[in-house]
């Protein structure tokens, strides 16, 4: 008896999680006018259990922003903006986005890179355009 309840134990929270998911990918963007970056994270969901509960950005490994959410209020992305750092030749920024079920996904961006990629789209990139 104590067997069938703990195969069915597992199955239950296992089956919690079969459609639980990190983040599909991290996307970094410029915006020159409001000097900021913005993130989007790619995480589709279906409901307010499951959400990208926290998003870390370090300026070479060192806390830059962070921010906690209680759900997700878009299906598909959770975008964050924050003010762009001061920076030195080499500076990386590394983000981290945690879903609340199945945990952390991580992405490092080089600052001169996304800064080349950002200048080298012209005008039609004024406004944060994803790189």
């Amino acid at each position: 008896m104590y067997k069938i309840l703990a195969i069915l134990v597992c199955f239950i929270s296992l089956s919690r999680n079969a459609y639980a998911h990190p983040p599909s990918d991290i996307n970094l963007a410029y915006s020159q006018s409001k000097q900021a970056f913005t993130l989007t994270i790619n995480h589709r969901v279906s409901g307010k259990g499951h959400f990208i509960k926290q998003i870390t950005v370090k300026l070479n490994n060192n806390d830059l922003q962070s921010k906690t959410y209680q759900f997700q209020n878009n299906k598909n992305i959770v975008i964050f903006s924050f003010p762009a750092p001061g920076h030195k030749k080499d500076d990386v920024l590394s983000v981290e986005a945690t879903c609340n079920r199945t945990g952390p996904v991580s992405k490092d961006f080089s600052i001169d890179k996304v800064l080349e990629q950002y200048n080298l789209k012209g005008q039609a990139a004024k406004e944060a355009s994803p790189l």
